[in-house]
């Protein structure tokens, strides 16, 4: 209560008297009190939580933690808090069921959702940008996954992230690349992204990724124009 009520004196004043109480992780998730701090927006408990020595990087049993949700938010407040108490970024999660879909993720692909701001903190702070687990999954892979071109354009352009890994193999057996994975990248004509889009796909065409030799996914033939799709 004290926690959901953002009672920073108490919450001061309880992990005083008992320090063991920071670490307490409920019984069915196995979160923490900071991860469920962070989790439920509460800054401010949060922040008297990492004070009093909550570590951010404790997993629940889904393998999430903390900073890991910290990492996911759009905003960097809490990221920024975690990152100075401790915040491991290039912790990989641990679910106890093994085909959990935060399995083997770290906080720097977690973060490549909605945020570029918390990528560039996080690799600031020495993030591995080339980790990629079992199931091919990267920061660069989820990034293109979420339409963030922009975040694209970061790893590859400014921070020389490995461009030519295998991003996905499909139920068939084929290999997919990030060129693949940026022809489901659908942008106005007329918009930014699309600008940086092309940023992207002239800088791998000229070190030998043809991003415009890469064909069109046939299904989308039946809900775009040919025009659209000779430029996109």
């Amino acid at each position: 209560l004290t926690v959901k009520e953002q009672d920073t004196s108490d919450i001061a004043t309880m992990c005083r008297h008992d320090p063991e109480l920071v670490h307490f992780q409920e019984p069915r998730f196995g979160q923490t009190l900071l991860e469920w701090a962070v989790y439920t927006n509460r800054y401010n408990s949060a922040k008297a939580l990492a004070e009093a020595g909550g570590d951010p990087n404790v997993q629940s049993n889904d393998g999430t933690s903390a900073f890991i949700h910290a990492a996911a938010k759009c905003e960097s407040d809490y990221l920024r808090l975690l990152l100075e108490h401790g915040g491991d970024v290039n912790a990989v999660a641990h679910s106890k069921e093994e085909l959990d879909v935060q399995q083997l993720r770290t906080p720097l692909i977690a973060s490549c959702v909605c945020s570029l701001e918390n990528v560039e903190l996080m690799v600031a702070a020495g993030a591995n940008i080339d980790f990629s687990n079992s199931f091919h999954q990267s920061a660069l892979r989820e990034a293109c996954f979420f339409n963030r071109i922009d975040i694209v354009r970061y790893l590859i352009m400014e921070k020389g992230a490995d461009y030519n890994t295998i991003m996905l193999t499909t139920t068939s057996g084929d290999s997919l690349y990030v060129t693949d994975l940026m022809r489901d990248m659908l942008f106005r004509l007329d918009t930014k992204e699309y600008q940086i889009k092309m940023e992207v796909a002239a800088f791998l065409k000229g070190r030998g990724m043809d991003y415009w030799a890469t064909p069109v996914p046939q299904h989308l033939y039946k809900n775009y124009p040919k025009e659209y799709l000779e430029k996109y």
